[in-house]
């Protein structure tokens, strides 16, 4: 790429389309190291989780308190998945056109 003048940022007219468009891709195809380590962590706490539930199923259903938590987590993350049609859908009802510019 050319050289900035003074200021360290290059006017945008000193690009050529190729070059502008090689820019912006190796901006947005680069995943920084944090991404992964926290995608590695996130990872690691879904397998913990999936590791426990399978113990849990594997100790039988006799006590039926114990299964409580998981019966209110799914229901927790079934309603709050099913609320996200339920605001599109006002959101349409109310013409609120967010996606159209100004």
């Amino acid at each position: 790429m050319h050289e900035g003048h003074g200021n360290g940022v290059a006017p945008a007219t000193s690009f050529t389309r190729e070059e502008l468009g090689a820019d912006v891709l190796e901006k947005h195809s680069a995943t920084p190291a944090q991404h992964r380590r926290l995608v590695l962590v996130l990872t690691g706490l879904f397998l913990l989780g999936v590791i426990g539930f399978l113990i849990k199923l594997a100790g039988g259903f006799d006590d039926r308190i114990e299964w409580g938590y998981y019966a209110v987590l799914v229901a927790f993350l079934l309603t709050t998945a099913q609320s996200a049609p339920l605001v599109s859908v006002a959101t349409r009802l109310a013409r609120a056109h967010f996606r159209r510019p100004f």
